[in-house]
């Protein structure tokens, strides 16, 4: 089946949305007010994020030649007030009925996963009564919310498919309206029940700090706390896209933005801002940098086979530092291709990384007068935020977490590698790098604002690097904070695993190996170039901005998996 008629039903179906939303304009429009216009448009497709609503809204009077309305809503003016009714969107899908029952639900499941194993087995007698009776109260509001007639057709069809639901569904139904006194006690006990439910909805979760709630103490440190590009305002998307991302294992609860190319936040961005939203500053010129750099690529890589390659390095001074990386490259590669074409499979992880990419990065590092260490290094920042709040005389101190490379400026880790194995990683591996690596890089970053602040103001910008290698392809990133934590992916390369095509995929990672050492290096000399020194009782308002940055939150319990029934 060819992919065009594969997708030709999906097509079909947003065309038919796009449609009863142009007639929706076409009905509504001429005897409405824009404002009552878009509220209820909002309401009727149930959007729910300011970027979407403001796009769908557009788009759908541009189409109905409403020109005038369209152009009012591009105003700041209009783009303020749609906070407002997109807002309420949210809180009454929060509010309705069967969302009420499916949290009462899953509360005793929800606890279970945050209090771990114990809870579970220490508190589950007194618990299941608990939660039992809680699903029938919301049931039992439901099933007095149909006698009520407080529910209208579009909510019953939106209602969960439970067979529990099902049953109150069937049960409503034989016992009938009840009589006028019953139905004003009963929609007066509701509203009393929804304004508990709005106190308590209202009030974000208290282990998941708001970091947003003021972000001055970043400018005291000399960081940019607006990230608006072509006219919108980043930081406004990605705080409707965090509240809806609040997962245990992701990275937004932090508020770190994963801009990587396969990110979730980067699938709401509209596609004309992916581009500038995810592009980081330029690298500096390698080439200006390393005058017979472009010379001695040309001549050895004339040929893609590795023996071609191999004879053409040989050729070349090693007086030469280009010639000499990339001789170290070719030799890394030589026990492996003396008998064989390819890389084996049983090669491990510690084998693949060190043996391997760890050949591309490491000489670059040291070209640049970067020291690099590798294998099992200890991530200082994790540990420091581990045992940030401890009592050092009366709690046991805890391990941070461990790296596979790491390279320091001034005995600080700039630079933090994460690597699975080259044949055959699970999926598994590839998430939980990504989500450790984020919060190492984070943490990271924020024990260099700490050391830079004692003396002086940090200067605007600051960055931490990365790199996470998943089977032949590597990752490169940076972190620095724009009102929020920006990961940002600004290279990839792929190791060679076979002798065939080795020079081509060898090229493109010597650049880039050599760009990632240009990018550390122009971070440390911005460094050498900070603020003066200021006095004591200058440092007062850097040290207190430092003790407001929210800590990176405790990593979640996994959640052991069931095994599979033989």
């Amino acid at each position: 089946m060819s992919k065009r008629l594969h997708n030709q039903p999906k097509e079909q179906l947003k065309e038919v949305l796009f449609e009863e939303r142009r007639q929706f304009i076409r009905d509504n429009a001429p005897s409405m007010e824009l404002k009552v216009l878009a509220r209820r448009f909002f309401e009727h497709f149930e959007l729910k994020t300011k970027s979407t609503a403001f796009a769908a809204l557009l788009r759908s009077l541009e189409d109905t030649g409403f020109e005038a309305q369209a152009n009012e809503v591009k105003t700041s003016e209009f783009k303020d007030w749609m906070r407002g009714p997109v807002k309420e969107v949210k809180k009454d899908e929060k509010l309705s009925v069967p969302n009420v029952v499916k949290r009462q639900r899953t509360k005793l499941e929800v606890q279970a996963v945050v209090t771990g194993a114990h809870f579970i087995q220490q508190g589950m007698n007194r618990l299941v009564p608990e939660a039992e009776s809680s699903v029938q109260a919301a049931a039992r509001t439901e099933q007095l919310c149909y006698s009520a007639g407080e529910i209208s057709d579009g909510e019953k069809n939106s209602r969960s498919a439970s067979p529990s639901v099902a049953y109150l569904d069937r049960k409503a139904s034989r016992t009938g309206p009840s009589n006028d006194e019953e139905t004003k006690d009963l929609s007066s006990t509701l509203a009393g029940l929804t304004d508990d439910i709005k106190d308590t909805v209202e009030e974000p979760p208290s282990d998941i700090p708001d970091p947003t709630a003021n972000l001055e103490h970043f400018a005291t440190l000399g960081q940019e706390i607006e990230w608006n590009v072509m006219d919108t305002d980043i930081l406004q998307v990605f705080r409707e896209f965090r509240d809806e991302n609040l997962g245990p294992f992701s990275v937004a609860r932090d508020w770190i933005a994963n801009l990587m190319y396969d990110s979730t936040f980067c699938q709401v961005l509209e596609p004309a801002l992916l581009s500038p939203v995810r592009r980081a500053d330029p690298a500096p010129d390698i080439y200006e940098r390393w005058p017979t750099l472009r010379a001695i690529l040309d001549r050895v890589f004339v040929c893609d086979g590795y023996d071609d390659v191999a004879n053409a390095i040989r050729s070349e001074s090693m007086q030469d530092p280009i010639a000499a990386y990339l001789f170290v490259v070719i030799m890394a590669y030589f026990q492996y291709f003396q008998s064989s074409e390819k890389i084996p499979e049983s090669i491990n992880e510690r084998e693949g990384f060190a043996g391997l990419t760890w050949a591309f990065m490491q000489t670059p590092l040291t070209m640049y007068g970067i020291q690099a260490r590798y294998l099992d290094i200890l991530i200082t920042a994790v540990e420091a935020r581990k045992n940030q709040d401890k009592d050092p005389l009366l709690e046991t101190k805890e391990t941070g977490q461990y790296a596979d490379a790491v390279a320091l400026y001034n005995d600080q880790q700039l630079f933090l590698a994460e690597a699975a194995q080259i044949h055959s990683p699970t999926l598994e591996k590839r998430h939980q790098d990504e989500y450790k690596l984020a919060r190492a890089m984070r943490d990271t970053w924020i024990s260099h604002i700490r050391s830079i602040s004692r003396m002086r103001v940090p200067p605007s910008g600051l960055a931490i690097f990365g790199s996470v290698s998943f089977k032949d392809e590597t990752k490169l990133l940076r972190m620095d904070f724009r009102g929020a934590f920006r990961l940002q992916q600004f290279d990839m390369f792929s190791i060679p695993l076979r002798k065939q095509g080795f020079g081509m995929k060898m090229r493109a990672a010597v650049v880039s190996c050599l760009e990632l050492a240009a990018r550390l290096d122009q971070e440390t000399q911005r460094r050498n170039h900070v603020a003066p020194v200021l006095g004591f009782y200058e440092r007062e308002p850097l040290a207190d901005a430092v003790c407001r940055i929210t800590k990176t939150s405790s990593t979640p319990t996994k959640v052991a998996k069931t095994p599979k029934k033989k």
